[in-house]
């Protein structure tokens, strides 16, 4: 099917769009969110391709400087017009928003931000001590990367050879070595080398470029496939994408081992339908569609640093979730629709140019003029006045976390930093002796460790930083099997990430009947509410299960707590233990 525009595209744009708006702003209803984005890579490599071969069936050849220009014309406008205005306003918000803000203009601009982010980007620890808002620009380098590279690869296959089906093995190739790159460079405590890096990604834009290639090969056999056929087709990938858009988390390591390599295929066959099946196309267009998918690039460009200024702004703990959500909704479309109207309308279709012509223009509108200099001033001073380097607040935690890893279950451990709290009796403090207790939790248990395994010296502490519950029944089992687990387990989870009824009567069920007392959270995260019903419900639902509440305990004091107002300092770690260890004591003499 060869036609000009597309309109479909835009309802595959616009379900990308909102799968990565909902991973994060909702990433416990769709934790698979994050999958839009080899959606966008499918198009993005599907189309380049396209463009590139008709110019060349059109021309004879393929003008490189004029492709670059017309990619970097689309690209660059709203981004830089992005970092403008966020290095205007960021500074009046929270100067920590700033960190870094050179490099990563630079690395945007240049795009290279993906391998900038892999060796200096954020670390877990950055997440509780302030998310940077510009972490979401990788896919922009990785995109241009991509550009810049397979632009050429093109002209340069097509200067030696003019066979479609080997170029099609060339890509395939390229597809699997990708996505090996992928598999065989995954481990769970470093995914940030293959979520980041270029040639672990590539595959998704390469199947596109696959697709635009095949769909070209097998034209005339392709016409005679029925409608129907692509309905049932396009239906499938459709509810495929979006069931993995609900249900598919980005911890599992199968999306890493093939799993993201699958979906993008079902992405490439759902480009395909749209492509080929002008009926297909028709079902994937309408108003709010093409409004949406036009605006795609404006909308994943605003929407991360919206969402992290609305939670500087405005903390939540999950309560009014619908009434948050669709405020910062609002807020990313509004804001999208105004750079929309700026750059895309002023700048491209009004002809607006940094040429004489172009400036005179602007001096005309001197109510604007006077704006962007107000602007340029207060986004000069951001620039230079940025902090750079790593969030030292994150520093200092990981550091803390790290060490009282490695003093975990060590027998002298509890000696060497005594609690700073004394709050209980020494018959308190003898019971607490003759219990033996076993941990399992996330940073949050480990940041209290030694002051648990001061009280408690016949302890067992299993501690992981970015420890969820739903993934960690395994390790759970582990503990029973190797017969650590205690009198008493203590649970402290719910830090990272919601869990449900199921997860919980899996743990309990694990237990097998011994006392588990579960501590609630004080994460000011969407999710706070959800972990903390969900613990009370369960504490009701099981008679050897009971709450530990943390959370109204500690309310009111900050000072028990580190930078991030999660993880408890030396003094909130004793007054956590010590709390604990009382209510341990007084629901086991019952």
């Amino acid at each position: 099917m060869n036609r000009k525009y597309i309109a479909g595209m835009n309802g595959i744009r616009t379900l990308a769009v909102l799968g990565v708006i909902f991973y994060h702003l909702l990433p416990n209803k769709m934790p698979g969110g994050y999958l839009g984005v080899p959606l966008f890579f499918v198009i993005s490599g599907y189309l380049m391709t396209t463009s590139v071969r008709k110019r060349r069936e059109k021309s004879g050849d393929i003008e490189l400087k004029q492709l670059y220009l017309r990619r970097l014309r689309r690209l660059l406008p709203p981004l830089v017009f992005f970092l403008f205005i966020c290095g205007a306003v960021l500074p009046f918000i929270d100067r920590s928003l700033m960190r870094n803000f050179r490099e990563i203009v630079a690395s945007s601009l240049l795009f290279v931000n993906n391998w900038w982010q892999l060796f200096n980007g954020e670390s877990y620890f950055d997440r509780f001590t302030g998310a940077s808002p510009f972490s979401h620009l990788w896919y922009l380098s990785i995109e241009g990367q991509f550009y810049l590279v397979w632009l050429f690869l093109l002209k340069l296959y097509y200067r030696v050879a003019d066979d479609d089906k080997l170029l099609a093995k060339i890509i395939s190739i390229g597809i699997v070595l990708s996505a090996a790159t992928m598999a065989v460079f995954y481990t769970p405590a470093n995914v940030n080398i293959v979520y980041f890096g270029t040639f672990s990604r590539v595959f998704s834009l390469l199947l596109g470029a696959l697709l635009s290639v095949v769909l070209s090969i097998y034209r005339t056999e392709l016409e005679k496939v029925s409608r129907y056929t692509g309905f049932f087709a396009a239906g499938a990938c459709l509810m495929i994408i979006l069931v993995c858009f609900f249900h598919v988390r980005d911890t599992s390591a199968i999306v890493y081992r093939g799993g993201m390599l699958v979906f993008s295929l079902i992405a490439a066959l759902l480009v395909g339908t749209v492509i080929q099946f002008p009926d297909v196309d028709r079902l994937m267009s309408n108003p709010l569609f093409a409004w949406c998918g036009s605006r795609s690039y404006e909308i994943y460009l605003w929407q991360f640093p919206v969402m992290i200024v609305y939670e500087t702004l405005v903390h939540q703990d999950g309560s009014h979730l619908v009434l948050h959500t669709v405020v910062q909704l609002s807020v990313i479309l509004l804001i999208s629709e105004v750079s929309y109207r700026i750059v895309q309308r002023t700048v491209y279709l009004s002809g607006l140019t940094f040429s004489k012509d172009g400036l005179s223009k602007l001096w005309h509108h001197k109510a604007a003029l006077f704006a962007v200099m107000l602007l340029g001033i207060s986004f000069v001073a951001g620039f230079i006045q940025a902090p750079s380097g790593k969030n030292q607040a994150a520093n200092d935690l990981q550091r803390l976390l790290e060490k009282n890893q490695k003093a975990l279950n060590k027998e002298s451990s509890a000696q060497k930093e005594k609690s700073a709290v004394k709050k209980m009796t020494p018959a308190e403090l003898e019971a607490a002796k003759k219990i033996s207790l076993t941990g399992f939790g996330d940073s949050i248990l480990l940041s209290a460790a030694p002051s648990i395994q001061e009280i408690f010296p016949n302890s067992y502490i299993d501690a992981e930083v970015g420890r969820q519950l739903f993934e960690s029944i395994e390790d759970f089992e582990k503990l029973k099997k190797e017969q650590t687990f205690g009198d008493v387990i203590l649970v402290v989870l719910g830090a990272n990430g919601s869990f449900s009824a199921k997860d919980m009567d899996n743990l309990m069920n694990v237990a097998d009947g011994k006392p588990v007392f579960f501590v609630n959270t004080t994460v000011n995260r969407k999710w706070q509410k959800s972990v903390n019903t969900e613990l009370a419900k369960t504490a009701k639902r099981f008679d050897n299960a009971h709450l530990i509440d943390w959370k109204t305990y500690s309310q009111h004091h900050d000072d028990w707590f580190e930078e991030d107002d999660i993880h408890m300092n030396h003094t909130g770690a004793g007054y956590f233990a010590e709390y604990v260890a009382q209510l341990i004591i007084k629901e086991l003499k019952k």
